[in-house]
């Protein structure tokens, strides 16, 4: 949570705006019945956040906090929901709801190996962001 304000804090300062709004993807994996299941539940959620050039980053991170506890509670609205609230259009080539992406990779990644058959990646339709973000979690890491 505080990497994510961090980077929402330096957004709104470094674009002088005082809302700003990043995508980060979570993984649906909020029922114990899909915990083991293999496939692909990520959803990008929009994370706002209203940033006062008077606030310290203390006051504007206990403030995100509760905005972030609100995503999650509604983290299984479904996006058209979303954009049919907001009236925005949904297309291929871009999202309505955020020009940049934060990612924060945390779990463990292994090789996988096969002797009889090779892996490709599926070529996918590029998503115009502005900037993407990506951290990695190590051991030493600690998040306040």
């Amino acid at each position: 949570m505080s990497l994510l304000t961090a980077y929402q804090t330096f957004l709104s300062v470094y674009f002088d705006e005082g809302e700003v709004v990043v995508g980060s993807p979570l993984a649906k994996r909020n029922h114990v019945e899909t915990e083991q299941l293999i496939g692909y539940f990520v959803n990008t959620l929009p994370f706002k956040l209203n940033v006062s050039q008077e606030d310290s980053f203390e006051e504007i991170l206990r403030k995100n906090i509760k905005n972030i506890a609100g995503v999650f509670d509604h983290q299984n609205l479904p996006t058209k929901e979303i954009l049919k609230y907001i009236s925005a259009e949904r297309t291929m080539g871009n999202t309505p709801l955020f020009d940049t992406v934060f990612v924060l990779q945390n779990n463990q990644k292994e090789k996988l190996a096969y002797r009889n058959f090779k892996l490709k990646p599926k070529k996918s339709i590029p998503l115009k962001l502005n900037l993407i973000w990506l951290f990695r979690q190590k051991k030493w890491m600690r998040m306040i």
